[in-house]
Order: structure tokens, then sequence, then C-alpha cells
């Protein structure tokens, strides 16, 4: 697993466990860069490097400074009392971007990997691997866990670094929480069926999301009087978060190794 790989699967673990801490706060925080920099260290343990254990604890290491990094920069993004939602939203967007950035850029100094102990294991599954490398699935495993709860990470930060719940009594994000769920579900099956050299079938969900999505927008018009979000509100709303949740989809396919 490249080290791209390892940072994104640790963060993404560590975003699940955060979001399992029933309230947000000091728990939450300490909850998610710990998790961080145990998952790295694992992750570093079976992906076959040399010098494992000294790898894994640096790798531990910076995975726990990163996400605590990660985690203060969301937090902050998150607050209702932030005097700037729309820079620090921002700024945890452009943050994790530039983390991504500093892994892929730095990965030339990691100690190069060796046959994976994993590798027996996993040619032993009942189903066909022979086609599929061991790095690629673990990289392809890695990005699933991403996926989720980071995933919707990225797609709030971006929808409030442009302001597009403003404008409304009401935010959509507390009227359309389906899209806490539907979108995971999407990034994985649009991620999946693109990595399986299917395209047109993810087009297919992208264009299947349109048809039952847009015709519920237009029927809030009557929900105006009540402090609803307008049609227009809701519009940009999905329209901007579809576009960046299928970005962040498609935009690991070109890391993943083949």
């Amino acid at each position: 697993m490249t080290p791209l790989f390892v940072w994104l699967g640790a963060v993404g673990i560590a975003d699940l466990a955060g979001a399992g801490v029933p309230t947000a706060g000091r728990m939450r925080y300490t909850t998610r860069f710990t998790v961080a920099g145990v998952a790295a260290a694992v992750l570093v343990l079976i992906s076959g490097y040399e010098k494992p254990w000294i790898t894994a604890i640096a790798a531990g290491c910076i995975g726990s400074a990163m996400a605590a990094v990660w985690a203060s920069m969301t937090d902050v993004a998150a607050d209702q009392d932030c005097p700037n939602q729309q820079r620090a939203s921002a700024a945890a967007l452009w943050g994790f971007m530039a983390m991504c950035g500093l892994v892929v850029g730095t990965s030339t100094i990691w100690p190069d990997r060796s046959d994976l102990w994993l590798a027996d294991w996993l040619d032993d599954l009942p189903y066909a691997t022979a086609s599929v490398s061991t790095q690629r699935t673990l990289a392809i495993a890695a990005t699933v866990v991403f996926l989720t709860e980071t995933g919707n990470h990225l797609v709030r930060l971006a929808l409030g670094s442009v302001r597009v719940t403003t404008g409304a009594p009401t935010s959509p994000d507390s009227e359309i929480k389906g899209g806490r769920l539907i979108g995971p579900i999407e990034r994985i099956l649009i991620f999946g069926l693109a990595i399986g050299g299917e395209p047109t079938a993810a087009a297919l969900i992208v264009s299947a999301k349109g048809l039952l999505r847009y015709p519920e927008i237009g029927s809030r018009s009557k929900d105006l009087a009540k402090g609803q979000p307008s049609p227009a509100v809701l519009s940009e709303y999905l329209v901007v978060g579809s576009m960046v949740s299928w970005s962040v989809a498609l935009s690991v396919l070109v890391w993943v190794p083949s």
C-alpha cells in the first residue's frame, strides 16, 4: 500500500471511529487522532515495508499529528459559533488536500516494499484474486473506508466554503439528512464501477440520483411559508454536494496501483 492510501485508510478509520462518539468535543477529537495513529501503524505493518517496526512507528506519529490537525479544522468549521465558517471550511478543505499532496510528495523517501505476508492469505480466499495484486486490494479497501465518513466531511466543507447553505431560515443540511447515508453509498458504487471498468453503469447511478431527487425539490415550493429552504437553495445544495461527492470518488482512481 502506497503512503497515500495508508493516510486515506487511517483518516477514514479515524473519522468513522469519531462518528461513533455520541457527542462532539474533546473525546471525539482525541478518538480521531489516536485511532488514526494506530491505524496508520497497522496499515504500514501489513503493507510489507522494509524496516516495518520503525516505519510503522514513524507513520503512526505522523498520521496522528496530521489527523489531529484535520480533526481540529473540521471541528472549527462545524462550530456554529465560529465567526467565519466559510473561511474555516475553505481552510479545512484546502488543508486536507495539502496533507494529501505532502504525503504524495514525500512518498519517495519511504522504504521499499517487499513481499507481503498478507498475499498468501488473500490468495487462499474462496474468490478469485489472481488477477488483482495485493497492493491494489489493500488500496481499494482503504479507499472504500475513506469514502464513507471522511467523504461526508469533505462534501460538508465544500458546501460551507461557498456558503451554499445560507439564504434560507433552515439549513438544507438539516432537511436532507438522508444524504449522509446516500452519499457514501453513491461514492462507493461509483468508485467500484469505475475501477471495475464500468463507467456507463456509474453514469446511470448519477442519472438515477437526479431523477429521484429533483422532483422532490420542486414539491418544496409549498413549504416556503413554513420557513423551509427554497427549491433554488436545495437545487444548489444538491448540485454542488453531488459534484464534490463524485469528484472525491473519482479523484482517487488515478492513484490506485495496477
